[in-house]
């Protein structure tokens, strides 16, 4: 079994030297963030676009082989903080 400790780290971790939240990929630094909330905010607003993008791919596709979707362009675009 390898060694764990020898393996770049991944994951989100606190910096004890600069009082705020660090994402690490594979040993990279990717970001960081003054609190957890503002790392949620933005793992939220990244998986609200991913869903979106996924429909919409969905649809695009869908309607390209003939069915109907009932997701129109203005669909699309609804802002999501309103629900």
């Amino acid at each position: 079994m390898a060694d764990k400790s020898s393996e770049p780290r991944t994951g989100v971790f606190f910096s004890k030297s600069g009082e705020d939240y660090v994402v690490l990929w594979q040993g990279r630094e990717v970001a960081r963030y003054g609190s957890i909330a503002d790392f949620i905010e933005a793992h939220q607003r990244g998986l609200d676009a991913l869903e979106e993008d996924q429909a919409n791919l969905l649809s695009k596709y869908y309607q390209s082989i003939g069915i109907a979707t009932g997701r129109t362009s203005d669909s699309a675009n609804i802002d999501k903080s309103d629900s």
